[in-house]
């Protein structure tokens, strides 16, 4: 009788210990009810001279995360944030859990990966990084820029453009890989004393396209600079090219020859 009696006794201290340690567990484990509430990303259009920006917000539950990120791994960002243990008293909800800088960054697409512990599925976004800056041809003296009206709504966005030559390059609008005009300067100055400019459209798209042309640099000193500036249309639906053999060169070449 004692035996079975001193069983029990045992049996019930194992129940009271398992109960007491599964609380404690329960206590020390965080619940899985945090949700990011926004991503923000800036700039939202980044170039290859910009620190990109990340800044996640949520459940204050959260707050007791350890971040991790964001870095750059075989061309994909990545941004994860741990529990690491211990609690720490949020002040409420959409405060801020998570911040960091990354780059700045070469141009191209960079898929996203935001993955916080306890808060769901990962967050998947896409950073296009986009070269802005004019083609530079003839060794700078020729500044061009190209602003195309996107398919809704006016109004113009700067192409990004890709320098091929001295005196040859492209912009492109949506997709680096799709080229949507291309841009040739040659100088004629031999025949006519001008430079010839040629434009050839591979879009349906309107556009403006502005050559710059700052000569010897003079022009480059006053404020604002106030060097020539030739401006060509080309309207939505016209995919007409561009020759201009007449205007572009009225100032010296660099070097005063």
């Amino acid at each position: 009788m004692s035996a079975n009696t001193d069983g029990s006794t045992c049996a019930l201290r194992s129940q009271r210990f398992l109960v007491a340690a599964g609380l404690a567990l329960a206590l020390a484990t965080p619940a899985a009810r945090g949700a990011i509430d926004e991503v923000s990303i800036t700039p939202a259009e980044p170039t290859p001279r910009d620190v990109i920006h990340f800044r996640v917000t949520g459940d204050p539950t959260l707050c007791f995360l350890d971040q991790f990120g964001p870095y750059l791994a075989e061309g994909e960002i990545y941004l994860y944030a741990f529990y690491t243990g211990g609690f720490i008293t949020c002040p409420g909800p959409g405060v801020l859990h998570y911040e960091g800088d990354l780059g700045p960054l070469p141009a191209g697409t960079y898929p996203v990966t935001i993955q916080i512990e306890g808060a769901g599925e990962a967050i998947h976004r896409t950073i296009e990084v986009r070269d802005r800056s004019p083609l530079d041809l003839h060794a700078g003296r020729f500044q061009v820029q190209l602003f195309y009206a996107p398919p809704a709504g006016d109004g113009g966005v700067e192409a990004s453009a890709v320098r091929l030559t001295d005196q040859s390059g492209y912009f492109w609008f949506f997709d680096r890989e799709n080229i949507e005009v291309t841009v040739k300067i040659l100088d004629g100055r031999g025949i006519n004393g001008r430079f010839w400019l040629f434009a050839a459209t591979l879009t349906d798209l309107g556009y403006t396209l502005a050559v710059r042309d700052t000569g010897d640099g003079t022009c480059l000193l006053s404020d604002p600079p106030d060097c020539p500036l030739y401006l060509y249309f080309v309207q939505r639906g016209l995919t007409y090219n561009i020759i201009d053999l007449d205007r572009i060169g009225s100032l010296p070449v660099p070097g005063g020859s």
